[in-house]
């Protein structure tokens, strides 16, 4: 069909018109097959071009039901990967993306059961159930190099890089991600699309805005001035991408490139995020809070990339003094200390400190495993911390939002608690409990 090629080339108005008139005509000529594809074709414009998902839905709901009256069963399965990501991405449940799976079973589907798995482990993902999501992810991932879907076998391999960096193990998910990008190396935008998001985040997962920052400059320079939504994994990327670029400093995100209008959950929510912080920036504190608040809102279901969103737009709030970020870093602290992620646990509660409220009180040293029986306190365990990463007191300083004169007492008072000589020798005794301690 002329529209579809069209489309594949981007000539999205062209294949749009095409497909309107192909619907005319296999309506009237009473070909089903071509009808549903010409629906198909319509709502996928809506959904990946235009990123209005509402739209877009009715164009698949209608496709899917000729489809069924006709049984036509694999234009049923494609209609039903297309709705699948339009709940993946609208946060509707999986309903029909099991409905996908098991019809794919039945019809001895590979291909697309191995997308509709590729499915499931996004919205495993998108929801913190990360054991789900990689066992779906590691499935899917087997199948698709046995069946020869190389593509796909790409794709996979950027998620499972995304799975990893969301579990904190920002090496493991650079490597992965580095992997995945090789395999699709002269295809340069589904090069960004699997790895694009999985080093941002993992930047980000360990704190490193400036390193974050650098891999999103990396990664939009692969991509096209407009923003584009196909490979729809790309998705992830924008929305954090527009984040951090906010978080690092931009004086403004441009509509078109940093930021589309979207009904897209993650999307709509993350350009929010990044608006706020831009607008707190330029003094427009009520904008600025009215949007975090809309944003925010929007990422209940997707919670380790809201604890993310809040540890720096709280930060941005606190500088720029609007919002009431307090109980957004409260909540992330103590969402991010139950995940294990420590550094940016401890993020929060500086920043906490910085905006004159007291973090929420802890067990005491024995909840940190690492120092139990130093009688630490949590200031005390955060500079010890710090300490074995190879930081220097003034680096602790900024790290903490803490004079260096205030983190040398720190020091000094640690020394006495641990009974070493000298700020070397302390350094290399935090090494060694940290070696010691167990993995999270």
């Amino acid at each position: 069909m002329l529209a579809e090629i069209a489309f594949t080339e981007q000539q999205n108005a062209a294949a749009v018109t095409g497909a309107r008139a192909v619907l005319a005509e296999a309506d009237a000529a009473g070909f089903a097959d071509l009808a549903c594809d010409a629906l198909e074709l319509i709502g996928r414009d809506r959904m990946f071009i235009a990123v209005e998902l509402r739209e877009a839905e009715p164009y698949f709901v209608e496709a899917l039901r000729r489809a069924e009256a006709a049984d036509l069963p694999l234009t049923r399965l494609r209609v039903l990967q297309r709705l699948a990501f339009h709940d993946l991405a609208r946060g509707a449940g999986r309903a029909r993306m099991q409905e996908g799976r098991q019809l794919s079973l039945e019809f001895g589907a590979l291909a697309s059961l191995v997308e509709f798995d590729h499915i499931l482990a996004t919205d495993y993902l998108i929801a913190d159930e990360l054991d789900d999501a990689r066992s779906c992810c590691e499935r899917a991932l087997r199948e698709a190099h046995r069946y020869g879907l190389a593509e796909l076998e790409a794709i996979l391999l950027g998620l499972r890089a995304t799975i990893t960096a969301m579990r904190w193990d920002r090496g493991q998910a650079e490597r992965q991600a580095a992997d995945a990008a090789e395999r699709v190396e002269r295809l340069p935008l589904l090069r960004s699309a699997v790895s694009g998001a999985a080093v941002v985040l993992a930047a980000l997962g360990d704190d490193d805005l400036a390193a974050a920052a650098q891999r999103v400059i990396e990664t939009r320079a692969q991509l096209p001035d407009r923003m584009v939504f196909w490979p729809p994994f790309l998705g992830s990327f924008y929305g954090v991408a527009a984040v951090v670029k906010a978080a690092a400093g931009a004086g403004e995100l441009v509509q078109g490139r940093d930021w589309v209008p979207a009904d897209d959950v993650y999307q709509h929510s993350s350009f929010c995020v990044a608006q706020a912080i831009v607008a707190g920036r330029a003094g427009d504190g009520e904008r600025a809070a009215a949007l975090f608040e809309d944003g925010d809102a929007g990422l209940a279901a997707v919670p380790a990339v809201r604890a993310l969103y809040r540890r720096y737009g709280g930060e941005a709030a606190i500088r720029d003094g609007w919002g009431d970020p307090a109980p957004w870093l409260a909540e992330a602290e103590v969402y991010l200390e139950r995940r294990g992620n420590e550094k940016l646990a401890r993020a929060c509660r500086s920043l906490l400190r910085l905006a004159g409220t007291s973090p929420r009180r802890r067990r005491g040293p024995a909840a940190d495993h690492r120092y139990a029986g130093l009688e630490l306190t949590t200031r005390e365990a955060d500079v010890l911390s710090l300490l074995a990463e190879g930081l220097t007191n003034k680096a602790i300083a900024a790290r903490l939002y803490l004079s260096p004169r205030t983190v040398e007492k720190h020091v000094e008072r640690i020394l006495t608690k641990t009974g070493q000589a000298n700020r070397t020798a302390l350094a290399a005794f935090a090494v060694e409990r940290d070696t010691d301690s167990p993995t999270t």
